[in-house]
Protein backbone atom coordinates (compact mmCIF):
# COMPACT_ATOMS: atom_id res chain seq x y z
CA UNK A 1 0.00 0.00 0.00
CA UNK A 2 2.80 2.29 0.35
CA UNK A 3 3.39 2.66 -2.90
CA UNK A 4 -0.15 3.25 -4.39
CA UNK A 5 -0.52 6.00 -1.16
CA UNK A 6 3.20 7.52 -1.66
CA UNK A 7 4.25 7.05 1.97
CA UNK A 8 7.10 5.89 3.49
CA UNK A 9 7.67 4.36 6.77
CA UNK A 10 9.04 7.39 8.47
CA UNK A 11 6.12 9.24 7.01
CA UNK A 12 4.03 6.25 9.30
CA UNK A 13 5.79 6.75 12.41
CA UNK A 14 5.39 10.15 12.29
CA UNK A 15 2.04 10.08 11.65
CA UNK A 16 1.03 7.55 14.15
CA UNK A 17 2.34 10.49 16.55
CA UNK A 18 0.33 12.76 14.76
CA UNK A 19 2.69 14.60 12.54
CA UNK A 20 3.91 15.17 9.42
CA UNK A 21 7.30 13.87 8.58
CA UNK A 22 9.78 15.81 6.90
CA UNK A 23 8.61 14.91 3.59
CA UNK A 24 4.94 15.14 4.20
CA UNK A 25 5.73 18.60 5.13
CA UNK A 26 7.54 19.78 2.20
CA UNK A 27 5.13 18.07 -0.12
CA UNK A 28 2.01 19.77 2.03
CA UNK A 29 3.87 23.52 1.81
CA UNK A 30 4.31 22.66 -2.32
CA UNK A 31 0.42 22.18 -2.53
CA UNK A 32 -0.24 25.48 -0.40
CA UNK A 33 2.25 27.64 -2.02
CA UNK A 34 0.66 26.70 -5.47
CA UNK A 35 -3.13 27.41 -3.97
CA UNK A 36 -1.59 30.39 -2.93
CA UNK A 37 -0.48 31.48 -6.65
CA UNK A 38 -4.11 30.12 -7.83
CA UNK A 39 -6.40 32.40 -5.60
CA UNK A 40 -3.97 35.45 -7.03
CA UNK A 41 -4.89 34.84 -10.68
CA UNK A 42 -8.49 33.53 -10.16
CA UNK A 43 -8.55 36.93 -7.70
CA UNK A 44 -6.76 38.95 -10.60
CA UNK A 45 -9.22 37.71 -13.50
CA UNK A 46 -12.19 38.02 -11.15
CA UNK A 47 -11.25 42.26 -10.65
CA UNK A 48 -10.03 42.48 -14.22
CA UNK A 49 -14.17 41.93 -15.46
CA UNK A 50 -15.51 44.14 -13.36
CA UNK A 51 -13.18 46.79 -13.77
CA UNK A 52 -13.16 46.47 -17.71
CA UNK A 53 -16.98 47.14 -17.30
CA UNK A 54 -16.91 50.03 -15.02
CA UNK A 55 -14.61 51.94 -17.86
CA UNK A 56 -17.52 50.68 -20.44
CA UNK A 57 -19.97 52.19 -18.77
CA UNK A 58 -17.95 55.34 -17.80
CA UNK A 59 -17.59 55.72 -21.35
CA UNK A 60 -20.71 55.15 -22.37
CA UNK A 61 -21.90 57.96 -19.90
CA UNK A 62 -19.73 60.85 -21.35
CA UNK A 63 -20.91 59.88 -24.82
CA UNK A 64 -24.13 60.47 -23.70
CA UNK A 65 -25.23 56.81 -24.95
CA UNK A 66 -28.42 55.26 -23.77
CA UNK A 67 -26.69 51.89 -23.03
CA UNK A 68 -25.62 54.47 -19.50
CA UNK A 69 -28.85 54.41 -18.24
CA UNK A 70 -28.64 50.80 -17.05
CA UNK A 71 -25.83 51.40 -15.22
CA UNK A 72 -27.54 50.99 -11.53
CA UNK A 73 -28.78 46.77 -13.03
CA UNK A 74 -24.60 46.49 -13.95
CA UNK A 75 -23.68 47.99 -10.29
CA UNK A 76 -26.12 45.56 -8.77
CA UNK A 77 -24.62 42.62 -10.94
CA UNK A 78 -21.34 43.29 -10.27
CA UNK A 79 -21.76 43.50 -6.35
CA UNK A 80 -23.45 40.25 -6.73
CA UNK A 81 -20.56 38.68 -9.06
CA UNK A 82 -18.05 40.39 -6.16
CA UNK A 83 -20.28 38.54 -3.22
CA UNK A 84 -20.13 34.81 -4.79
CA UNK A 85 -16.85 35.48 -5.50
CA UNK A 86 -15.85 36.04 -1.95
CA UNK A 87 -18.01 33.28 -0.65
CA UNK A 88 -15.57 31.07 -2.52
CA UNK A 89 -12.54 32.75 -1.18
CA UNK A 90 -13.24 32.12 1.91
CA UNK A 91 -14.52 28.82 1.52
CA UNK A 92 -10.90 27.54 0.22
CA UNK A 93 -9.42 29.84 2.65
CA UNK A 94 -10.80 27.89 5.38
CA UNK A 95 -9.53 24.57 3.79
CA UNK A 96 -6.22 26.30 3.19
CA UNK A 97 -6.49 27.14 7.12
CA UNK A 98 -6.93 23.72 7.99
CA UNK A 99 -3.90 22.14 6.26
CA UNK A 100 -1.82 24.66 7.95
CA UNK A 101 -2.64 23.66 11.12
CA UNK A 102 -1.30 20.11 10.03
CA UNK A 103 -3.75 18.11 12.47
CA UNK A 104 -2.82 14.55 11.73
CA UNK A 105 -6.52 12.61 12.13
CA UNK A 106 -7.00 9.22 12.75
CA UNK A 107 -9.41 6.67 11.68
CA UNK A 108 -9.93 3.04 11.62
CA UNK A 109 -12.61 0.74 10.51
CA UNK A 110 -13.87 -1.87 7.47
CA UNK A 111 -14.02 0.17 4.44
CA UNK A 112 -16.97 0.66 2.34
CA UNK A 113 -16.05 1.37 -1.03
CA UNK A 114 -18.01 3.26 -3.85
CA UNK A 115 -18.17 4.68 -7.49
CA UNK A 116 -19.77 7.40 -8.89
CA UNK A 117 -20.34 7.91 -12.54
CA UNK A 118 -20.25 11.26 -13.79
CA UNK A 119 -20.00 12.19 -17.41
CA UNK A 120 -18.30 9.04 -18.28
CA UNK A 121 -15.81 9.34 -15.67
CA UNK A 122 -15.70 7.32 -12.72
CA UNK A 123 -14.81 8.56 -9.42
CA UNK A 124 -13.80 6.14 -6.26
CA UNK A 125 -14.50 6.61 -3.18
CA UNK A 126 -13.83 4.98 0.11
CA UNK A 127 -15.01 5.31 3.42
CA UNK A 128 -14.31 4.35 6.97
CA UNK A 129 -15.42 5.16 9.90
CA UNK A 130 -17.36 8.19 9.01
CA UNK A 131 -14.82 9.71 6.96
CA UNK A 132 -15.05 9.39 3.09
CA UNK A 133 -11.98 9.73 0.78
CA UNK A 134 -11.50 10.42 -2.56
CA UNK A 135 -8.74 7.49 -4.22
CA UNK A 136 -7.25 6.96 -7.13
CA UNK A 137 -8.26 3.64 -8.97
CA UNK A 138 -5.26 1.82 -7.76
CA UNK A 139 -5.79 2.56 -4.34
CA UNK A 140 -9.35 2.19 -4.70
CA UNK A 141 -8.43 -1.80 -5.57
CA UNK A 142 -6.13 -2.28 -2.95
CA UNK A 143 -8.57 -2.52 0.24
CA UNK A 144 -9.96 -5.40 1.15
CA UNK A 145 -13.59 -5.25 2.08
CA UNK A 146 -13.36 -7.58 5.13
CA UNK A 147 -10.06 -6.01 6.45
CA UNK A 148 -9.53 -3.47 9.20
CA UNK A 149 -7.59 -0.43 8.23
CA UNK A 150 -6.06 2.18 10.24
CA UNK A 151 -5.94 5.45 7.89
CA UNK A 152 -3.98 8.67 9.43
CA UNK A 153 -4.76 11.59 7.51
CA UNK A 154 -5.53 15.53 7.03
CA UNK A 155 -9.25 17.61 7.08
CA UNK A 156 -9.47 18.90 3.90
CA UNK A 157 -12.82 18.86 2.56
CA UNK A 158 -14.82 17.11 0.86
CA UNK A 159 -12.96 13.99 0.71
CA UNK A 160 -9.70 14.67 3.37
CA UNK A 161 -6.18 13.86 2.57
CA UNK A 162 -4.96 10.07 3.22
CA UNK A 163 -0.89 10.64 4.63
CA UNK A 164 -0.64 6.88 5.48
CA UNK A 165 -2.32 3.50 6.78
CA UNK A 166 -2.21 0.25 6.98
CA UNK A 167 -3.90 -2.89 7.32
CA UNK A 168 -4.73 -4.12 11.18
Amino acid sequence: MQREFNFTNDDLTANQARRLSPRQQKELQGYLAAARKGVAVSLGLTLSAPILILGLLLALAASGDELSDIWPAWLAAGALYFAIFGVFVAVDARRRKRLREQQVQEVHGRPIRHEKQHKGLTAYYVTIGDVRFQVQPEQYREFKDNSYYRVYYLVHPPTNWILSLYET
